[in-house]
């Protein structure tokens, strides 16, 4: 119970806890076993002291030791991020374990030796669970990948003349709702609006489905994604329909490759998910940000290191003192830096940039106008509208612009019942969502711009996100090439597919 914060993540069977990490992850998992196996013998000491000392369970050590422990097993879920509760803290656990037990010690003291009784045999029982996690980590300790980096560029052809380009803007859990429809008072999205009155803009997409993971590789192959899990290796695994077979993710069946075997570069730069790893085949440049391991775990750290990161974190958490981690400010400013010179290369003719934004947690404050912890998600709708300026600024810089199909997209809405309760929801996003009646308005953004459009086409049918699919290839093939053809295009699609 010491450890199940350390492993919990590690032992899921899905993997993806480890599927959206930087892989190889030999030393991380080998630091996991080394640290289960301490903290078992550190478990079992205690306990057979506790027992030489107090075998009959009649002092106040045992309801130390129990409180010590359910703080323990709280925080560290808490630190790998298995608990998001907001209102969840350790305090709320370990306070109610404490007062109980010290009534029974006090009124009770027969009832409170039984409750140490129960407490030894709960230990026993969860103590056995290591003959099933240790052979299942170290298992993974030894099943692993070769190395990979978090991004590549290939030879590219050198940049002759302004050609057709397509740029993708992916904003993370924008939604048309709060962006266009319910807007919050006060909150002004300039450039939104701007590129909204010279687009073709889709205002009924139905989602296709409720997380980022899903979502997107859905989007790349076309086809439905219900769920996912993925090997040890990090290779993703899907299933169409539920309970259906599980088919491998391939990168060359996806839109990007599709667009190379028509003469097309392309790359991708991206949040969230192991694009480099996912489509090495069918890029000729990307570059990915991939989620940290928690407690200070690092796959490129030696294993010693890593043993003894969890212990070096929480001393760093009790003495105010915690480990330096990349800012907010730092990861979207490389992620921004690396989106600007994506966009930049005209050597790149179709290019993905998918945005951490205005995916919760806030991370900017529209007030000052600075990026930050502990703003919220209409926070993050006004950074994303100043970095879709900053990035239209780009594309009009290079000399194909006025050849640059530019869409913009959302893999979903902004979850409501996801992150209402979770810990970095603000005051404000409550009197928002609130506003609405706490309504999950489901609809993403999609919105298409061709090269020299001035005045809005409206697209009102329903049609499922799905399509854009289908939309991007037409787009770059040269099959859809003005408003007047996306908006037929859409019009002819089959209901109810």
């Amino acid at each position: 119970m010491f450890s199940l914060g350390i492993c919990w993540n590690q032992i899921s069977p899905t993997h993806i806890y480890l599927y959206h990490r930087l892989l190889p992850v030999t030393t991380v998992v080998r630091a996991t076993v080394i640290d289960l196996v301490l903290a078992c013998l550190l478990g079992t000491a205690l306990v057979w002291l506790l027992d030489r000392i107090d075998a009959k369970g009649r002092t106040l050590l045992w309801l130390i030791f129990a409180t010590l422990l359910v703080a323990r097993v709280v925080g560290g879920l808490m630190a790998a991020e298995v608990i998001l509760r907001l209102a969840i803290v350790p305090i709320k656990f370990w306070l109610p374990v404490a007062i109980v037990g010290l009534l029974l010690w006090i009124f009770a003291r027969n009832a409170y030796a039984a409750s140490v009784r129960g407490l030894r045999v709960l230990l026993l029982l969860l103590g056995i669970c290591i003959f099933w996690m240790l052979p299942e980590l170290i298992v993974l300790s030894m099943t692993h990948g070769g190395p990979e980096t978090a991004s590549f560029s290939k030879p590219l052809p050198e940049f002759a003349a302004p050609h057709r380009r397509v740029v993708w803007l992916l904003f993370d859990e924008m939604s048309y709702d709060q962006a266009f429809v319910h807007r919050w008072p006060g909150l002004n999205l300039p450039n939104f609006d701007r590129l909204r009155g010279q687009s073709v803009v889709f205002s009924d997409l139905q989602p296709a489905g409720f997380y980022t993971e899903q979502i997107v590789p859905s989007l790349f192959l076309g086809r439905s994604i219900v769920e996912i899990r993925a090997s040890p290796q990090g290779w993703l695994h899907y299933r169409s329909v539920s309970g259906g077979h599980w088919q491998i993710f391939d990168g060359n069946q996806t839109v990007f490759a599709d667009a190379q075997r028509q003469g097309w570069t392309t790359g991708i730069v991206g949040t969230f998910n192991p694009y480099c790893r996912l489509m090495t085949g069918a890029l000729d440049f990307c570059w990915s940000q991939l989620l940290p391991f928690k407690d200070h775990f690092v796959a490129d750290q030696s294993t010693f290191e890593n043993v003894t990161a969890p212990v070096r974190a929480e001393w760093g958490r009790l003495t105010h003192h915690p480990f330096r981690t990349p800012s907010p400010e730092e990861e979207f400013a490389d992620i921004l830096s690396q989106s600007r010179s994506a966009i930049a290369n005209e050597k790149l003719d179709f290019v993905l940039v998918h945005l951490p934004l205005p995916h919760p947690p806030g991370i900017y404050n529209r007030q000052t106008g600075r990026i930050g912890p502990g703003g919220g998600y209409v926070d993050n709708l006004a950074l994303a509208d100043r970095t879709l300026a900053e990035l239209r600024q780009i594309i009009d810089q290079t000399h194909s612009a006025q050849q640059t199909t530019l869409v913009i997209s959302s893999d979903h809405s902004w979850r409501i019942p996801l992150w209402r309760h979770q810990i970095g929801w603000t005051n404000e996003d409550e009197t928002v969502a609130r506003s609405r009646g706490f309504v999950f308005d489901m609809r993403p953004v999609l919105i298409v711009r061709f090269p020299g459009e001035i005045t809005p086409t409206p697209v009102n049918r329903a049609l499922p996100l799905l399509d854009m699919h289908n939309m991007l290839e037409q787009i770059i093939s040269g099959q859809i090439a003005s408003p007047e053809q996306l908006k037929q295009w859409a019009v002819a699609q089959p209901t109810g597919h």
